[in-house]
């Protein structure tokens, strides 16, 4: 996976990938993703954006897979003399919210008129990115402010331990489920109100782990973790609070396959 802080860089001209270099940019398959409201229009009518659902899934399940899984830097068209409009500040607002880094580039490479778009077009690809700009920028907040740790189950009931980083603060806590599988989704404002509202919360995993031990029995739980260093914590707090060394055992047998 691309490691590259995330980017997004807005050009006053409309590029293709074949282009080559432009100003101080490489576009490329491997670092960059262009947004080009031509090539895209051959694909998909992103001017029905507005007006139906499933042209704007599919564009954004492509973005999000881009951008927030591979890590992607967006080259994205935009209209120079819609550089000091009120959109491009929303859009720099949504980018500082999310820590997203924001370019513009002035390009001086020619382009054929053949690409230019009508004024109305322009002003309605400014409204779809400006939409698309600030969906993304919510997505990136959310995966980065709620975490799924790990999930314990034991017969028909499960336990999802989760993390909530909020203000430059991280909570630990726990959900319980009365059915053999449990999947976090949903607004991340329901996790915080619950929180607010009294569920147990935590300052470190080690705190909840050892509230779980006085809670349940948790050498009969199986657990799933997405968090590997997290996941050594568990076992060693129960390798120290049980003698459990099987446990552990088990565990190194399946981290090594793993």
């Amino acid at each position: 996976m691309n490691s590259n802080p995330r980017e997004i860089t807005l050009v006053n001209q409309i590029i293709k990938e074949q282009l080559g270099s432009f100003c101080d940019l490489q576009p490329n398959d491997n670092e960059c993703f262009i947004l080009n409201p031509i090539d895209l229009y051959s694909s998909i009518d992103w001017t029905k954006f507005e007006e139906d659902l499933d042209v704007l899934n599919s564009i954004y399940a492509i973005l999000f897979d881009e951008f927030v899984i591979a890590r992607k830097k967006i080259v994205c068209y935009w209209p120079s003399q819609d550089y000091a409009d009120d959109k491009l500040s929303e859009i720099n607002e949504y980018c500082l919210s999310a820590g997203v880094g924001l370019n513009l580039e002035l390009s001086q490479c020619y382009v054929d008129s053949g690409n230019k778009m009508f004024p109305e077009h322009e002003r309605l690809w400014c409204s779809f990115m400006l939409f698309l700009v600030e969906s993304i920028c919510e997505d990136i907040k959310l995966n980065e402010e709620l975490e799924e740790i790990a999930t314990l189950k034991c017969d028909n009931e499960s336990i999802l331990v989760f993390s909530i980083r909020e203000n430059g603060i991280t909570r630990y806590s726990y959900l319980k489920s009365q059915v053999s599988i449990f999947e976090l989704e949903g607004d991340i404002e329901c996790f915080k109100q619950g929180l607010e509202g009294g569920m147990s919360s935590f300052l470190n995993f080690q705190e909840l782990m050892g509230f779980l031990m006085n809670e349940i029995n948790i050498k009969k739980y199986s657990a799933n973790f997405s968090n590997s260093s997290l996941e050594k914590q568990y076992y060693r707090a129960i390798s120290l609070n049980f003698n459990s060394f099987n446990l552990v055992q088990q565990w190194m047998a399946n981290f090594n396959q793993n």
